[in-house]
């Protein structure tokens, strides 16, 4: 009967301490950036575009866009590591914004926008592609 009685105590201290132990964490709103149209002119400054459509409230670090220039289709995700970076200095608030940068002027240029927000986890958007023709 001791036993069952110890065994009972250890349960209910157990189940005690795991619900004292749990609580909410909230977890952060991410930014949501988009990459707007990519128009090169094979010549200095090419214009780079975003529409910061959710600041969110995660700490953002850095924003801007992130491509790849290929001499053939591929399947390309560019990134913050690999690939070309333009550092947006803009406030990160909500609405357009435009950074004049060396650009690539490549047969397929692959983009898309990318956030690095504290902590150091990169949230990108969808790639895009920009394809000179003629």
């Amino acid at each position: 009967m001791q036993n069952l009685y110890n065994l009972c105590k250890s349960i209910t201290l157990c189940i005690l301490l795991v619900g004292v132990s749990c609580t909410d964490h909230d977890i952060p709103e991410l930014p949501d950036v988009e990459a707007l149209a990519y128009l090169p002119n094979c010549k200095f400054p090419f214009p780079f575009n975003v529409d910061i459509h959710r600041t969110g409230s995660a700490t953002v670090l850095e924003y801007g866009i992130v491509y790849a220039p290929r001499s053939l289709p591929a399947d390309v995700f560019p990134d913050v590591i690999n690939d070309y970076k333009v550092k947006f200095d803009e406030p990160f608030l909500i609405g357009k914004k435009t950074k004049n940068s060396l650009g690539a002027c490549a047969p397929f240029v692959y983009y898309r926008s990318y956030v690095i927000v504290e902590g150091g986890a990169v949230i990108y958007g969808p790639v895009q592609l920009f394809r000179i023709t003629g």
